[in-house]
């Protein structure tokens, strides 16, 4: 097909398919390279178009959800994704048709019975006509049966993994350091959920670890590591052009503003522990 529009008149005239020719296509733009779905704007590779389709949302940030902030490509995706947010009156309407357990919206319920009572065996083997619920069982047919071990390669650099979510994380992390993460409560943005968690504990994590010696209070045992450098004399951070030492890299930074301002950033020396 040479455009989008030669593609939705061929889908409604030959193959009958409901297009409605005065919305917008709604077109995800992706190559393909053998089985994968390649991101044209990023690069990122995934297994699953579903995969494919989540991710483009970052891409294009137009359609904004009331309730939890959440950005869609389109205002479709947005409606779809409200159904998350709803909250029956009668939770009895949620009930599972295959089950008795009941569900606070559609969407958990849908999600339920696809999980639990399926089947969805969207996993098949390249090289016969099984299907798998799991990516994990796939794997190990293939492996078993048809002696094929399934490796994703990363086209920035040498690095292999088994599965495919973990190169595109590792590609996230490493490579285009896409900050997707923001804290809601200062301007700071993060490559890993992990980082923002980590960093939320700043804004309204309990302090947990105290200090014996002084009885101050952290929200983090490295930081209390930290802080018993001070009782310890603990002077790591050497200054390399008059030997003074100081217990804090910050320390050492003001020194060398205020004594030694045309002198370049200094390495970190370790000294042996005192504890």
């Amino acid at each position: 097909m040479k455009d989008v529009d030669t593609l939705k008149d061929h889908l409604r005239i030959t193959h009958n398919k409901p297009i409605k020719q005065d919305l917008d296509a709604g077109v995800t733009p992706f190559i393909t390279d053998g089985k994968e779905f390649i991101c044209t704007h990023c690069e990122q590779r995934f297994e699953l178009f579903s995969k494919i389709n989540t991710h483009i949302n970052q891409h294009y940030p137009n359609n904004i959800c009331f309730e939890c902030g959440k950005a869609f490509s389109a205002a479709q995706r947005v409606k779809a994704h409200l159904l998350i947010h709803e909250t029956a009156s009668d939770s009895a309407e949620h009930k599972c048709t295959k089950c008795d357990r009941v569900f606070a919206t559609r969407v958990l319920r849908n999600n339920h019975i696809t999980l639990v009572h399926g089947p969805e065996y969207r996993y098949r083997c390249p090289f016969c006509k099984d299907s798998f619920k799991r990516y994990g069982d796939r794997a190990k047919h293939l492996k078993v049966a048809h002696d094929q071990k399934v490796e994703y390669p990363c086209h920035l650099c040498p690095s292999v993994f088994a599965l495919c979510n973990q190169r595109t994380k590792h590609i996230q992390q490493v490579h285009t350091r896409l900050k997707q993460f923001y804290c809601m409560m200062c301007p700071y943005q993060f490559v890993t959920a992990a980082q923002l968690r980590n960093h939320m504990v700043k804004h309204v994590g309990e302090r947990n670890f105290q200090c014996e010696v002084c009885k101050k209070a952290y929200p983090r045992l490295k930081t209390l590591k930290e802080h018993m450098r001070i009782h310890n004399n603990d002077k790591r951070f050497v200054c390399e052009f008059c030997n003074h030492a100081f217990v804090q890299k910050c320390s050492l930074k003001s020194h060398l503003r205020a004594h030694h301002p045309n002198s370049e950033p200094l390495k970190k020396i370790r000294l042996p522990n005192v504890y």
